[in-house]
């Protein structure tokens, strides 16, 4: 309940301090918060992936690459803003979605160095491909028939508003996480762990040194009575 609290406070100030910034900075500072809007997006999408599901990927920044050119290059061709930056967004998922099925079965280290090899092949791709792309250069779009405070302000409530979707996303995960560990659940640890624990509790501690059974007495001889002696000496 105390972590619940303690998000619910967070986002209710970081809204009240994106609304505030939204009207009362310029263009120049609203361009600053919409690059810290963008790299929220990234972390998030990378806690997702590479904090909560245990697969350190090298590729997200690559596919946010590839978003970026594809609604750039659709957008160069006539088509609307708003449907741009959605085919933007469809794309790399499903690239990710095809790649993924393939690289997921991987895990560890092996994973990591799957991923960073899509990020050096997309990267390869963008930078030679220079007819599609613009290589180095990049792609240049036409400017909007809009202010200059206008444009930022637009593009900072655009991100902000992504940036808010992927901060969700991640914080319910965290929330679901923190409730299925808790004691009331009664799942704090996994099936395996428990039986394993149980079972190392259950045995008792093995010596490593054998004990030795305590060497058991010889018979000892019985000796004549002085009687049976005394027969034998007068017999003889």
């Amino acid at each position: 309940m105390t972590e619940r609290r303690a998000i619910t406070g967070s986002w209710i100030a970081a809204i009240a301090i994106s609304v505030a910034f939204f009207f009362a900075a310029d263009a120049y500072a609203l361009r600053l918060g919409t690059l810290l809007a963008m790299y929220v997006a990234l972390a998030s999408g990378w806690n997702i992936i590479g904090g909560m599901a245990g697969y350190p990927s090298f590729a997200t920044a690559a596919f946010f690459g590839l978003g970026a050119y594809a609604g750039a290059l659709v957008q160069q061709k006539g088509v609307p803003m708003p449907l741009a930056w959605s085919f933007g967004a469809l794309v790399p998922a499903v690239t990710a979605l095809a790649i993924g099925w393939v690289v997921l079965r991987l895990r560890g280290h092996y994973f990591a160095i799957a991923s960073f090899a899509v990020a050096i092949v997309l990267r390869e791709l963008t930078t030679n491909w220079t007819s599609l792309t613009g290589g180095g250069m990049g792609v240049n779009l036409p400017v909007l028939q809009i202010s200059v405070i206008e444009q930022a302000r637009l593009f900072f409530a655009a991100q902000t508003t992504l940036a808010a979707i992927a901060a969700a996303i991640s914080a319910l995960s965290l929330i679901r996480a923190w409730g299925s560990r808790s004691p009331a659940s009664g799942r704090t640890k996994p099936p395996q762990a428990c039986s394993a624990s149980t079972r190392a509790a259950r045995r008792p501690p093995r010596s490593r040194c054998r004990r030795r059974s305590p060497a058991r007495p010889e018979p000892s001889t019985p000796r004549p009575s002085s009687t049976s002696t005394r027969a034998t000496s007068s017999t003889c």
